[in-house]
């Protein structure tokens, strides 16, 4: 028995937001900016650091 989300031609019209496209856009996102990362000249002594924020803006579209 197929379930509703077994058929892929009905994602558009179930998920109008385009959330499961941003879903597998997502690892990428994380490569580009840890890759970005590396562009950045910090001074600071990893030592001292206690915790760690992660914040993004949302996509709107």
């Amino acid at each position: 028995m197929q379930g509703l989300l077994d058929d892929q031609s009905l994602y558009p019209s179930i998920d109008v937001s385009g959330l499961r496209d941003r879903l597998f856009r997502l690892p990428g996102q994380c490569i580009e900016a840890w890759s970005k990362t590396k562009l950045l000249q910090v001074n600071i002594d990893s030592r001292e650091i206690k915790n760690v924020v992660i914040i993004g803006m949302g996509d709107l579209l």
